[in-house]
């Protein structure tokens, strides 16, 4: 979660489109849940779980493609839709 704090405020530091005052709005926005997540351990856990899902799903979708390629005895591959 620092990463992507630091990323978050990078952006918003390179963001050159938006009125000060709305680039100091959201980079204070930044900061608070980041603190807020630091500070307690039940959004931790929810963002883990959100995190451990995503992985899970995108885990599940890998294997479903792998087992959709077939590979034949010619070494040329069948992707079944």
């Amino acid at each position: 979660m620092e990463k992507l704090n630091t990323h978050l405020n990078d952006i918003n530091k390179n963001d050159t489109r938006s009125f000060h005052d709305i680039i100091k709005f959201s980079r204070q926005m930044i900061n608070k849940k980041f603190n807020d997540f630091k500070n307690s351990d039940e959004i931790q856990k929810g963002v883990k779980n959100c995190m451990s899902n995503i992985y899970d799903n995108k885990k599940e979708d890998a294997i479903t493609m792998a087992k959709n390629i077939i590979i034949r005895e010619d070494g040329t591959e069948e992707f079944m839709i």
